[in-house]
């Protein structure tokens, strides 16, 4: 019994150890498989060190050429220079003895009295010049003024006019009669230049911009050889029109002498067609090859956009799965990890660059972006105070407008106001009180570079060596360091920053704002704008094409369209897409070996499914993305739907609540989805959104709640205007590349989906910030900040705007509000509303901001006399003290914001119209 219970109690101990063993042999087998992975990535990094420092060397020593180069380049613009400047001399003395010539011609005998009367001329030109007339006169007016044409002067040309056709003079040529318009069109093929085709268009933009006139690309020919030194003299001439002459020429006089030659260019160049760019024989001038832009074909398109996208979407499914499961985690084959460790390496964003400010450190701009006192020249122009009026105007307003020029004093009363307004009304003029401002945008600061100094001293040593001179780094804050208060402040001073563990620290519930629980709140029914993009990476923008063979990567307006659909559509096609991912996530950890047919079935299976939702015919050979956008988070036939969102929301300090403690939208602005009231974006990867400044100019946030990272790329404030000539230049060079028409009309910026090319970008001296948003991390954007967006994996975002009460933002927005009027776009917040309703409050608020209001309400009581003024005039009947009426009434045909006088139509006498 004894034994035979020993050896039962043995074999138990036995099977303990064994299994112990096991597991433990299992925990080794991990051990091991941790640390080769480890190992294997710190090989990976040092190879990447390595490699980083091989192209660095090969850089410095590139550079080292390049100055050699550039030398060399140099000395040979001097020299075409100093050529071209005896060239251009002799082309504008002979313009001015060939005109003389014409000029001493005795005028035709009257046809009238003589049966036949010839002139012969020897000079190439035929004009009909005024009296008294100079060269410089004929030059002014162009080679094809009225009546005027320049010929080579290779051939002499006789004026026949006869009696019998007195009123169509011929051109004889050596004794053949021919038409007038033939004889000209001699001439213009003998010239070294063309010119315009209608003649009606020689006096205007060499370029024709019309929107309705579409041009095929490939009817656009962009000859592979042309005049290069001509090219040469007119990139000079743009040098000097703008201002760019060489720092080489030192000469004063060399300068001045180069510019009146250059004069001459531009004269040809008004009434003649732009030259193409000089471009290899791939269609690519040296530049573009230089950044990196390529030409692709259909196929090449398809291919690239396939690809990327199922790449994208694997990595977002790939990230939540290691977030939501431990056991994913731990199983995880190495050879699956390198497989998305070089994804990762693949897809990389290059030439982002942020860093972590820490409470002790301050960004050294003050004044926001040093504005402040060219933002009070435009809405505190008082008389005797510095002003930036620009082309102010006096004549009466149809609506009231923030900047400009005060014709009164700041110690005015209300009834001083009033009796001006009253006194300039009688003699026929404006208001009297103020003048309409220019509505313009800023020059550029020394803002940048007091930014990039900051980081230098403050990263560490050699962390910005390799980082371009016109990048901008972004300053990281991170919430856990910081009171709200100090996250408050400390970001203010800064254009855009990204503000990391803000959700953790204030205990926010994702959970509330995932795609399941979204599903369940939001109204069966309800329509969200769809958005159909070609999913590619932030450095290209490629598009579908029509009919042509090729398209460039560095396209610049966007292939985007929308249409509405129903939530529910859109939702169980997403669900769909992340469903696809997630199985082929699947199939490649369990059969790694057929990862290739893996990822080319996927790629058919997302393209399919992403193109199958919308009414719009989508072409099944082309990958097109579904973006769902703007979806409110607010309901009001129903406010308990998103009762729980908003609480959340409301953990939030009160600088980033939609309309948190002190929001200049709480006196007045009424419900404005996006605005007031937060939006969720669900993005699929590659959705963009293009280059703009938020509604008015406002701040805004937004929370990437994930699993995939977005791409941000910003211009500070006070470099918009340059931006805007920048975004106005890309769009006449791709007129001159494609033929597709695009009028000059600075309108078109708002209502045209563009994507500029981050290395033009910088090529045109624009300073830019670039970075990555990790999920969970806010970026805030911050005063009047030019941004654009991409999705880089699938994923969730949160965004709202926000309105301080700040004498920066109510300016901003009063600026913006006079632009928006000059561009003949919709303005959203109220600002007459908003300063009277702070004003009978009794808000109180610092000294600038009281400054600021008061300003605000003399323009408004000036505008609502002169209104009534006109009203009484009119004889209109006035109500007073109308009851029902909303915060904030709006034109229902026009959306125009009206304050004060509301017309009223019986509802009889609006149908009999």
């Amino acid at each position: 019994m004894n034994q035979s219970s020993s050896n039962f109690m043995s074999n138990d101990i036995q099977a303990d150890l064994k299994s112990r063993i096991q597991e433990l042999e299992e925990k080794l087998a991990k051990t091991r498989a941790k640390l080769d992975y480890e190992s294997t990535l710190r090989k990976v990094e040092e190879k990447k060190n390595k490699r980083l420092q091989e192209e660095l060397k090969q850089k410095n020593t590139k550079g080292n050429q390049l100055k050699v180069e550039f030398g060399v380049c140099l000395k040979k613009i001097d020299e075409l220079t100093q050529r071209y400047q005896s060239d251009m001399n002799d082309v504008i003395s002979d313009f001015k003895n060939q005109y003389n010539m014409v000029a001493q011609v005795p005028e035709p005998v009257n046809t009238a009295a003589t049966s036949e009367s010839t002139v012969s001329l020897a000079a190439p030109i035929v004009t009909v010049a005024k009296e008294n007339s100079t060269a410089n006169d004929v030059m002014e007016t162009g080679l094809t003024g009225t009546g005027g044409v320049t010929g080579s002067g290779k051939r002499p040309l006789d004026v026949d006019c006869s009696e019998n056709d007195a009123k169509k003079p011929k051109l004889s040529q050596e004794g053949e009669e021919v038409e007038p318009k033939q004889a000209v069109d001699r001439i213009v093929e003998e010239l070294p230049f063309e010119i315009a085709e209608n003649p009606e268009l020689r006096h205007q933009s060499p370029i024709p911009r019309d929107e309705d006139h579409q041009v095929e690309e490939q009817q656009m020919t962009e000859p592979e050889e042309y005049h290069q030194e001509y090219q040469d003299v007119e990139d000079r001439a743009d040098g000097i029109e703008n201002g760019n002459i060489s720092e080489h020429e030192e000469d004063a006089g060399q300068r001045d002498e180069l510019a009146d030659n250059t004069q001459a260019v531009n004269r040809v160049r008004r009434h003649t067609k732009r030259r193409p760019l000089k471009r290899n024989g791939n269609g690519l001038t040296d530049d573009e090859k230089e950044m990196g832009i390529e030409i692709l074909t259909q196929d090449q398109i398809v291919a690239y956009s396939k690809t990327w996208n199922a790449e994208m979407w694997l990595t977002s499914a790939f990230r939540r799965r290691l977030a939501t499961n431990n056991r994913f985690r731990n199983t995880l084959r190495y050879d699956v990890s390198m497989f998305f460790v070089e994804l990762d390496k693949k897809n990389e964003e290059k030439g982002c660059c942020s860093m972590e400010v820490i409470p002790s450190q301050t960004l050294p701009v003050d004044g926001y972006r040093g504005l402040k006192t060219e933002i009070d020249k435009m809405v505190l122009a008082y008389p005797g105070m510095p002003q930036n009026t620009g082309n102010s105007s006096s004549k009466p307003l149809d609506s009231i407008t923030f900047t400009g020029r005060f014709l009164i004093g700041e110690d005015a009363t209300g009834d001083d106001i009033i009796e001006t307004v009253n006194n300039a009304t009688n003699a026929g003029e404006s208001n009297g009180v103020f003048e309409k401002g220019p509505a313009e945008f800023f020059e550029k600061t020394d803002a940048v570079e007091m930014d990039r100094k900051f980081f230098v001293e403050n990263m560490p040593t050699g962390a910005m060596d390799n980082v371009h001179a016109l990048t901008v780094p972004t300053p990281i804050f991170d919430a856990n360091r910081y009171s709200s208060e100090e996250l408050e402040s400390h970001s203010e001073n800064s254009s855009i920053c990204i503000i990391k563990n803000l959700i953790k620290k204030y205990k926010i519930g994702e959970d509330q704002f995932d795609f399941k629980t979204l599903n369940k709140r939001i109204e069966k029914g309800s329509e969200l704008a769809l958005r159909r993009q070609i999913p590619q990476s932030s450095s290209t923008n490629v598009f579908k094409s029509t009919g042509k063979k090729v398209v460039r990567t560095n396209h610049f307006r966007t292939s985007d369209t929308s249409e509405k659909v129903e939530y529910q559509e859109f939702a169980s096609n997403y669900e769909e897409l992340m469903k696809i991912a997630d199985d082929a996530l699947t199939k490649l950890t369990e059969n790694f070996d057929r990862k290739d047919a893996i990822m080319l079935e996927l790629k058919e299976d997302l393209m399919k499914k992403s193109n199958s939702i919308g009414q719009k015919e989508n072409d099944p050979k082309v990958p097109m993305l579904a973006f769902g956008t703007n979806i409110d988070l607010v309901d009001l036939k129903t406010p308990q739907r998103f009762e729980q969102q908003m609480k959340e929301i409301g953990k939030l300090p009160h600088f980033l609540q939609p309309n948190g403690e002190g929001s200049l939208m709480k006196y007045g602005a009424g419900i404005l989805p996006g605005v007031n009231m937060p939006q969720i974006y669900m993005k699929p990867p590659g959705a963009r959104s293009s280059p703009h400044q938020e509604n008015h100019l406002l701040k805004s946030i937004n929370i990437n709640l994930g699993p995939g990272s977005c791409v941000w790329y910003a211009i500070p404030l006070e470099w918009t205007k340059k931006f805007h000539s920048f975004i106005m230049e890309q769009f006449r060079l791709e007129h001159r590349r494609t033929g597709q028409s695009f009028i000059n009309d600075p309108k078109k910026v708002y209502r045209t989906g563009f994507w500029p090319h981050e290395k033009e970008i910088k090529a045109a001296g624009n300073p830019i910030l670039k970075f990555i948003q990790e999920p969970g991390s806010t970026v805030l954007v911050n005063v009047g900040t030019y941004h654009w967006v991409q999705s880089n994996g699938q994923c969730i975002n949160l965004s709202w705007n926000m309105a301080p009460s700040t004498h920066l933002q109510l300016s901003m927005a009063a600026i913006m509000n006079d632009h928006y009027l000059k561009m003949n776009q919709p303005r959203l917040l109220a600002i007459e509303q908003i300063v009277w309703k702070m004003a009978k409050e009794k808000v109180v608020v610092d000294e600038g901001l009281h400054k600021l209001i008061k300003a605000f309400l003399t323009r408004s009581l000036a505008h609502s006399q002169s209104k009534l003024l006109y009203l009484q005039k009119k004889q209109f009947n006035i109500e007073r003290n109308v009851p029902d009426l909303n915060p904030v009434e709006r034109c229902f045909t026009c959306e125009e914001i009206i304050f004060q006088f509301i017309v009223k139509i019986e509802k009889k006498d609006f149908f009999s119209v």
